[in-house]
This record gives C-alpha cells, structure tokens and sequence, in this order.
C-alpha cells in the first residue's frame, strides 16, 4: 500500500499503527460518525511548527480496544513524500526525541495565555527506522489553579496521565472545540467511567504545536474514555467481534450503487457500509440458488456433498444439515458466543407429522422456478403445527431462532420462534398470480401478512440486537438471511416508487432501508465498532432481458452475464461488505476471490478457534483481506454450482464450467460445433463471451483434474 497526499493516521497508543484514513483534497476529512458529540464540535485546527506547510484537523473516533473501550484523536499532516507503511500490523517502535507543548485557552477573555499545557517527551536511541512507527507517550496534563471551582478544567487538574499500557488507572481528557470530556480514576478499581465535564460551557480552544524532531512530521493520539453522563451507551466489554451476516435473497451485484455506478436504485446504507469498511468485488455464493448457498454459509461445506445434488428445497422439507454436523453457530457457541438465526431459513425442519407421506421427494428440480403448482405440500402428509419441530435451528447450534421454514412464495406460512410456530396454520391461502407479487398456494397461520415479513424480521433483528446490549461482556453472531428481493417483490407503500427498477427496485430500496435499521441499532446499543457485520446476497437477481428492457437497470451488473441459477457469473458473483471499525479501514477494496462458505473459517480465525479438519471442509479465512495483511491469493480454487448441478470452477484468472451453457434452461441452447465445456479468462472476459475451450486444453485439464480432487477428497480446504 503506497500513499501520498494528506493522511490521518489512527494509532494505537504505545502499540502500533492501526489505521489510515485518507482526507479528502478539500482539506475536510472524510465524515465518520462520532456517537460522543457531533463531528464540528471535535474538529479543531492545528498548525505544527516549524515545518511548513503542515496543517491539518483533529478528530475524534470511538474504538473499542480496551475493556473501557477509547476514543483516539490524531493530527493530520499534510505529507509531501509517500508513507509506505500505512494500513498493516506493525511492530512496536519508538520516534525521535519530541515534545509538543499545546496552549490552552478559554472564551473571548482568556485568564492567561497557557493556562494548561499537554506535554509528551520521548527520546530515540540511535539506529532507528526513518519511519514513524508508533508513539509511546509517557507524560501529564498540567492545569494550573487559576481555574474557577466550577470550570471543567478544574477536574483534571494536576492529574497525571499516562498512556502506557502497563498503567491502567489513569485519566485522560479532550480538549476539542467547545468541549471538555473527562474520565477519572476509581480510587478502588482502578480505570473507570468516573463522569462528565460541563459540555454547555463554552471552551474554545487555540492549540499551537511546537515539535523539535529530526522526522518530517508529528503524530499526536490521546486516549480519551466514555463517561458515564452521557447519553451514548458505554462500548462493549467482550474482546471478540460481534459477527453479522446479513444475507440478501435474489439481490444482485448490480443493484448496489457502491458496486455499479449505473444503478438505478438509491442504497445509501449500504454504500455507506461499504465506505465505512471493505468492499469484496470477487466474492461468490456456492451456488446459484437459495437452499444450497445456505448450506454453506451456515457449514462452510459445499452443498454438493449433501444430498441435496440440484434445485432446492420446498417448506415442507426435511432438514437438510446432517445430525452431528458443526454449524458457525455451534462452533461459535461454544466458545462463549449467543448465537441467532432471524429470517429466512430453507434448510429444512423435521415436521411433527400426524401422517408420513407417500413420498418426501423434493418435486420437480427442473422446472422449480415456473409452475404455481411446484413446492407443494408431498401427498399424504399431515402435521401437527402446534409441536416443534426437530433439526431445526435449535438443533444446530443456535440459542434463539425467529425464521420462515423457505421463500416467501412458499408453503407453510408461519413463523417460528425457538422451534415452535408462533401460530399454527389454521387456514388455507389461496395464492397469489399478480405477475412477480406471486406466491404458492398452501397452509397458513392466520393474518400472514407477506407485505409485513421483511419489517416484522428486522423488527425481531433489531430487538435482538439491543438485548445483547444487556450482556456486553458476551459477544454474538446474528445470522439474519432477509426473504427479501425474492419475489413476491412486496415492498410497503412507503418504499413505492422510490427507484428507476419497477417493483424489485423499490423492494431492494427497502432491503436497503432494514439495513439502515440494523446499522442504527448497532450504534445505539455501542456495538458498531466491534462488530463484524457483512452484507451480502444468497445468488443472482430474478432479473430478465426484458425488465432491462423496460428499466435500464442491470440487476447482475451490465459486466456480468447470467442471472439467478446460472454457472456464468451473474449467477453467483455476489456484493460483499464487510465493517469491522475496530479492525477493517474504511473505503477498502480488494480482489480476493471469497466465496460464502467462508464465514466458518473466518469465524474461527477470529475467535481464536481451530477449526476441526472434519468441519467447514470448503472454507478458509478471509480476515488477513480484511485487515490488511494478505499477501496473494488466500483461495486454491473456488467451485460454483447451478441450479441443474452443473460445476464449474475458478482458480485465478481461469474459470471452467464442465458442460456447455449456464447449468439451467435460460439460454437458447448449444449452437452446432460448440465445444463441450468452457473456458474463459476472467482478467480478460468477465462477461464469459470468448469461450477459449478449445484454445487451451492444457488449463481445461487442469481445472478438470482439480475438481475432481476436490470431489474425491471431500474437501477443498487444505488440511
């Protein structure tokens, strides 16, 4: 990572360098959100002498890297020479000799013209690297007692202050424009929340910084805790992330406007997410469809290896993760994490059933996306919807699940909460045929109501998510795979007409708008900064030619070709956000090739687990991308699969597919003399329009063979 121009660095105190965030040319920085007091009350000028030109702003971020969590300023310079190291895990170093004295004084008739000084000294040996590195201050606030009894000031008044680690109980101020926050040490525990200085009183500071060093620039960062007068919450205590993953259905990668600049739907929360963190522009879902992507995710195992080889399943289904199986949830569970599933589940339930059917076959795998009539209830099978059901999210490792058993065109329509419907299907919905607001005929709980699914989730989501706030001291993992764009495209009238895409645009603005919703409920509860929250989608959009048509909107982007189901890219190239502010810089983007089984290993490398080799066979962690610190491809290979079962398989710039055309009955069939299979070079053809099977048999039987192993192996994770 190679910089120039103005920089604000985020450092650990007495650590290492944590974060860079790049300033806009205007000299302002980029908005982050300060849940202490708003951004103009904590921007203050700075001028560092006696090296012109640098200037720049003091900032104030919350983050959670300590029991008590922190805020960090920095001062910005403006560097006329390249910083090579920002963004990356560095060791411990030390910087020249410096001292930076900060004068301070108050209101339109200040009582002396250094009424306080902030002093830091800390000398270098010989031989160190011309880099800055990291600060280790050691030093103390001094405020005279020309201070008024009642001036916020007077609190921390002659109190040292240290910002080593290996003193804990120390006291930390802000000195911001118009403001003064103040923690104080606990005479019996050491470091805690002690109060809040008088923010009303107007403190209007004019610091002038003098740095005598050998480098070419200062970096200052003071600690400064949360208090517990004010109305933001108090940060989380756990040490592990919180862990969110989000998962759109039918939402496609170009329906994003941080992942297509032509979309003609507004996604401001997500875009802001992806501002705010990483943007993952090569990640992949496991299949092209519902069912066996969230086999993945929830496993971190190919859904192939089941036994569900095509399609997906229906509502009335059998559970379709085998006995025993470790889940992210179970895993997660058991070091210490709540573990919750709220949304859409489709992955089976074992039904109590007053009757066995005549057969539990799935239905017609083929023509699963055309007919009202498919994904009925099997002949002969009754249940009993007042007894839980078994092998359903309980069963797998989560402690509490509010889920609808498949898609929101499917039968039954219930609710069930820890198992248990929260209402038995009483009554019988006749269906809906209103073009894309369809959905099956079949048995209900009675007031379904399919237009309130998607808020009536989230509430539940959001819920959850405060209620943890009661527990700070426990992380969780919210598993919250939304219904929504999948048809019925049922948006709320207040959604309507709010994009350029018809019905599935205004319903993606909503998607949009239920993120928003789970974003504001972080920041409330204190957990956005030590939370890993993804945002993704389960496969390709149900966007036809013709809706393109009539739009002008690309829903699987106008880059990709394919769409829902299909082995060309559309199909499963999926948006993937990930925040984590503790960790993850904002506005990153990176290539790595990720697929969703992932999460199982990324989950591990998080929380310090290691990973049984007998589980999350075909996942492997992204967190060195999310932090910075990958060095090449973190993938052997990735294998996708359609709806039909058709593989295909990417490993860097080469994608396979072993058969000809998409693995579904979108296209218009082989034309005489195409080849058996394809290949395209995805650096080059990310559309998949030059198929180079026959040009170069040699990485055709590569790919092949290496599929191969990964199905014979039983696993693509290496051991």
């Amino acid at each position: 990572m190679h910089f120039t121009g103005p920089e604000l660095l985020l450092c650990e105190v007495g650590n290492i360098v944590r974060f860079v965030w790049r300033l806009e040319q205007s000299w302002k920085l980029s908005r982050l959100e300060s849940n202490l007091v708003s951004a103009d009350l904590l921007r203050e000028e700075i001028d560092l002498f006696p090296f012109a030109p640098f200037s720049g702003r003091v900032w104030a971020l919350r983050h959670n890297l300590t029991c008590y969590g922190a805020w960090y300023v920095a001062v910005a310079a403006d560097f006329d020479w390249p910083l090579t190291f920002l963004g990356r895990w560095l060791p411990r170093a030390t910087v020249p000799t410096c001292e930076i004295v900060i004068p301070i004084t108050t209101g339109p008739e200040p009582r002396s013209s250094s009424l306080g000084r902030l002093v830091y000294s800390r000398p270098i040996p010989d031989g160190s690297p011309t880099a800055l590195r990291a600060l280790q201050f050691h030093g103390h606030i001094e405020c005279p007692q020309a201070y008024p009894s009642n001036h916020p000031m007077r609190r921390v008044a002659l109190v040292r202050q240290s910002l080593a680690p290996s003193i804990p109980d120390s006291s930390v101020a802000i000195m911001g424009k118009r403001s003064l926050v103040v923690r104080q040490p606990a005479a019996d525990s050491g470091s805690r929340i002690a109060g809040l200085a008088d923010r009303a009183h107007k403190i209007s500071m004019l610091h002038h910084c003098t740095a005598f060093c050998r480098h070419r620039f200062v970096l200052v960062a003071i600690t400064v805790g949360l208090l517990s007068g004010c109305s933001q919450p108090e940060p989380q205590a756990q040490t592990h992330p919180n862990i969110i993953f989000l998962m759109a259905d039918d939402m496609g990668y170009g329906d994003p406007g941080s992942f297509n600049e032509d979309s003609r739907i507004p996604t401001p929360h997500m875009d802001s997410l992806a501002s705010r963190g990483m943007r993952f522009t090569d990640a992949h879902s496991g299949s092209a469809v519902c069912t066996p992507t969230r086999y993945g995710v929830v496993t971190g195992r190919y859904a192939w290896r089941s036994r569900l080889k095509s399609g997906v399943l229906s509502g009335y289904s059998r559970s379709l993760i085998e006995p025993g199986r470790m889940t992210v949830a179970s895993m997660l569970k058991a070091h210490g994490y709540h573990t919750a599933v709220i949304g859409k589940w489709h992955l089976g339930l074992d039904w109590s059933t007053l009757s066995e059917p005549l057969s539990w076959d799935e239905g017609d795998k083929a023509t699963a996306f055309q007919g009202a009539s498919d994904f009925a209830k099997p002949e002969g099978l009754k249940i009993d919807f007042t007894k839980p059901v078994t092998h359903g999210p309980m069963d797998v490792g989560f402690d509490y699940s509010y889920i609808i058993p498949a898609s929101l065109d499917m039968a039954p329509y219930v609710y069930l909460e820890n198992n248990s419907c929260e209402k038995p299907a009483t009554v019988h919905e006749p269906g809906r045929f209103d073009g894309p607001v369809f959905w099956r005929p079949g048995e209900a709980a009675e007031g379904f109501d399919f237009y309130d699914v998607l808020p009536n989730l989230t509430r539940h989501a959001v819920e959850y998510i405060r209620q943890r706030a009661e527990t700070p001291d426990q992380p969780f993992f919210l598993y919250f795979p939304l219904p929504a764009p999948h048809w019925p495209w049922v948006p709320t009238e207040e959604f309507e007409g709010r994009s350029g895409a018809g019905l599935y645009g205004d319903f993606v603005v909503q998607v949009d708008a239920q993120i928003g919703m789970v974003i504001a409920a972080l920041e409330e509860t204190g957990h956005f900064d030590n939370t890993l929250f993804v945002v993704t989608s389960d496969n390709g959009a149900e966007w036809d030619p013709s809706h393109i048509k009539e739009f002008g909107h690309h829903a699987n982007h106008a880059g990709l070709r394919g769409k829902k189901r299909d082995a060309w890219e559309g199909g499963h190239r999926m948006p993937f956000i990930a925040t984590w502010p503790a960790r993850v810089a904002p506005g990153m983007t990176t290539d790595q090739t990720i697929c969703h089984t992932d999460l199982m290993a990324t989950a591990a490398e998080i929380a310090g687990i290691e990973l049984p080799s007998e589980a999350g066979e075909d996942s492997v962690s992204f967190l060195s991308a999310l932090i910075g610190t990958d060095d090449g491809s973190l993938r052997e290979a990735v294998v996708h699969h359609s709806v039909d079962g058709t593989f295909a398989i990417r490993q860097g710039r080469w994608k396979f597919i072993d058969g000809q055309g998409p693995g579904s009955n979108q296209w218009d069939g082989p034309e005489p003399g195409d080849p058996p299979g394809q290949l395209y070079d995805m650096d080059a053809d990310r559309h998949e329009d030059n198929n180079l099977y026959d040009e170069r048999p040699e990485v055709v039987a590569a790919l092949k063979q290496l599929l191969e192993r990964y199905k014979s192996e039983g696993r693509s994770r290496p051991r």
